[in-house]
Parts: C-alpha cells; structure tokens; sequence
C-alpha cells in the first residue's frame, strides 16, 4: 500500500466573517491542552495524574503590514470576534494528490494586546494580534473533528459529548 500524507500549506482568515485574503502572513491556533494534576495516594507505588479542566486557548495573527479595518477590529478587548481559518488539506499518494479537502477552524476570540507595529528601514511593517479563545471547533471535510466551548461547558471529539454527563450533574 501507498503512503499517504497529508499536507495544509495554506489558507486565508476571516475576522466576523469578513475576508482578510493576503492580509495575514502567519497564523498560530489556540492549543487545546487538559490541566493534569497530580495524584498521589497511599497504597500506590507513585504519583500518578490525571486531567481536570482545559488550559486557557491563545493564538496570533501576524499580519503582513498595517490595516486600519484590522487595527480597528483587534482593538477593543471587550469585544469578542468570530475568527475562522480556512484551508485546503491535500492528500497525497504515493506522489500523487489523491484529494483535497477543507480545513475549517472556528473560534471565538478576544484581543489581547493591540502592537504599534515592528518597524525597520527598508523592510515592510509587521503587526501581531495575539488572542485568547474561548471556543474552538476544527472540521475537516464538513466533520467535527473535536469542538470546545469553555464558557458553555460543551467538549464534543468526533461526536463524542465528553462533558454530557457533568452538565446533568451540575443540573446544566
């Protein structure tokens, strides 16, 4: 059989469902990453840990120069913003593309700081927005693959609802 290896080289953003094709340069996603704590019982030979809630979600946007609409958009923190990236996820074959399909990420972010900008002669400015998340859901090819909600309680992974049973303990 064929190797087959995936590969997601590139995509756009949208801030509130407004395009910004060509304004980013990079983009890092927020990391979703469970808080372990230790476990340290007697009777047990040693610590053991285990995972209690999910670490704060953050990201950036870097931006290949200055855009009003933008700076305008990130500057206010108590606004939060619908950011989505959206990509095409080829599959290869051998050396062949086999397939492509869509790379969805949906978030909801607030602004964390609002740069001036990295300014040097010659070269063009650079801009970031670093952001925290509080929602998180990736689809590839129209399926869920995991969809995070921090303020809501919802933790679903390929249609799997990890906390159903804490909200109807919680009586949520």
């Amino acid at each position: 059989m064929a190797l087959e290896v995936n590969r997601l080289t590139n995509g756009t953003c949208y801030v509130d469902n407004k395009n910004f094709l060509g304004k980013a340069e990079e983009i890092q996603l927020p990391e979703l990453k469970p808080v372990f704590t230790d476990h340290a019982p007697l009777g047990i030979a040693g610590k053991v840990q285990y995972p209690g809630q999910m670490d704060k979600m953050e990201g950036k946007i870097k931006w290949n120069c200055f855009y009003a609409d933008v700076y305008k958009k990130f500057a206010n923190p108590y606004k939060s913003l619908k950011l989505t990236f959206r990509g095409v996820l080829d599959t290869y074959t051998g050396s062949d593309r086999t397939a492509q399909k869509p790379y969805v990420v949906a978030m909801t972010i607030n602004s964390m700081s609002v740069p001036a900008g990295n300014i040097k002669a010659g070269d063009n400015a650079e801009y970031e927005s670093p952001f925290a998340a509080t929602y998180l859901k990736i689809e590839v090819d129209g399926a869920v693959i995991v969809e995070f909600d921090a303020i809501n309680n919802i933790h679903f992974v390929d249609g799997v609802d990890l906390l159903k049973e804490f909200r109807n303990i919680i009586g949520q």
